[in-house]
């Protein structure tokens, strides 16, 4: 059976019927791994009110199922900062930032302060291109081999070279920074016309899966 074939097979099929073989093509068939992250920055879908249900995804699903479900409840953006929609879709690369940043949030309850500490740091951090690298050198560290995910230890005096540090320790690699560029720049303009980042409680519903270093 050919490729075209079996992925329009498996648009025909209710969700729960598929294959995990199917799933995964239908989640990821427009935007194969091959394609660089720079040619597809964009993930076009139909009308949202088109769509039916999906369920909430949790941080350890693929940005394109996010993108999806962003796209299919637009209200969820403005409770996920950084966030970049438009007319033809969700923007891939802030879907990845806001990935980055919102898996090492801790689940215990901070104040809106801590918070917004936190979120401008790694915004401040991610949309100024070169100061990773920059500061990674600076302080001599070196980014691990094997990535993991750590949870941030927030405080009101967060800095950014402490989120140089949790990500260094955690794999993140200059290219992962260079590329969730569109996440910190489009959180920072929405802070700077009055949007200050949402209170800690708002967002626990991000803190759904920890996968943290072994």
């Amino acid at each position: 059976m050919c490729a075209y074939a079996y992925v329009q097979e498996a648009h025909l099929l209710a969700k729960e019927a598929q294959s995990p073989l199917q799933n995964t093509i239908l989640v990821k068939w427009k935007t194969p791994n091959w394609v660089p992250a720079e040619a597809r920055p964009l993930m076009k879908q139909s009308d949202p009110s088109t769509l039916v249900g999906i369920k909430t995804p949790q941080t350890t699903d693929p940005p394109e199922e996010w993108a999806r479900w962003l796209w299919r409840y637009p209200r969820e953006v403005a409770m996920h900062p950084g966030i970049l929609r438009a007319h033809y879709g969700i923007n891939i690369s802030s879907v990845r930032g806001m990935l980055m940043v919102t898996a090492r949030a801790l689940h215990k309850v901070i104040t809106h302060r801590t918070w917004s500490a936190f979120l401008i740091c790694m915004a401040q951090l991610i949309s100024t291109l070169g100061l990773y690298q920059l500061l990674v050198d600076n302080l001599h560290l070196t980014i691990a081999i094997t990535p993991c995910v750590t949870p941030a230890q927030m405080s009101d005096n967060t800095t950014v070279e402490d989120m140089v540090r949790l990500f260094a320790g955690d794999g993140i690699t200059i290219p992962q920074i260079s590329n969730a560029f569109k996440w910190g720049q489009t959180a920072l303009a929405g802070w700077s016309t009055g949007r200050a980042p949402r209170g800690a409680n708002n967002n626990t519903r991000w803190n759904t899966v920890r996968h943290n270093c072994q």
